[in-house]
């Protein structure tokens, strides 16, 4: 009896650091997006915004991705000032996190620089250059070919961020936060102990 709760223990505690660790990342996400950014144009910024999605993805699976999108999204217009907020650009965060949480911590944590370039692509390439581009256009009829220079600055920006990505999954430091159920998979994969 008393191992079921220490169990219950465990597992509580386990979703009580995936909540506070997913609201870092969402406030993470706030800075990087919506503060230190660098305007192009009308339509098109470089943010970094992209790098705690994908780990909140990578750390906790798709949902709490998700979720991180969703309210770092909604909670930084807020803050920033830009309103009214545009469900389709949430919702092209919330694939962000969503894509980057189907992939396999082993394959993607301790591994080479072009497995992060690629699921930097593979989260950020259908909602920026696709999702985003349409929520622009709908919401403040922003051109077509936006689209081409969105899909430049989303593979320039998979270019920089992969290796941010790197640094930040093969820490000890950093991968302390990431659930059981998740931190088994990556055993072996590589990490680097500081």
């Amino acid at each position: 009896m008393k191992r079921n709760t220490k169990n219950m223990g465990q597992k509580q505690r386990e979703y009580i650091v995936t909540l506070v660790t997913t609201a870092l990342l969402a406030a993470m996400f706030i800075v990087l997006d919506k503060f230190l950014i660098i305007p192009i144009g009308n339509s098109i910024r470089l943010s970094f915004g992209l790098v705690p999605l994908i780990l909140s993805g990578v750390f906790f699976g798709p949902v709490f991705g998700g979720l991180t999108g969703a309210a770092g999204d909604i909670i930084g217009c807020i803050i920033s000032g830009m309103m009214p907020i545009n469900p389709i650009i949430v919702a092209g965060n919330v694939i962000i996190g969503v894509i980057s949480g189907f992939f396999d911590p082993k394959w993607v944590c301790g591994g080479k620089y072009y497995r992060y370039f690629i699921l930097s692509m593979a989260s950020s390439l259908p909602s920026a250059a696709v999702i985003k581009t349409i929520g622009l256009y709908l919401y403040y009829r922003t051109p077509p070919i936006t689209v081409v220079w969105r899909i430049i600055s989303v593979f320039l920006l998979a270019v920089l961020s992969a290796p941010i990505l790197k640094i930040l999954t093969t820490r000890k430091e950093f991968l302390k936060f990431m659930p059981k159920r998740r931190e088994n998979k990556i055993q072996g994969a590589g990490t680097t102990k500081v």
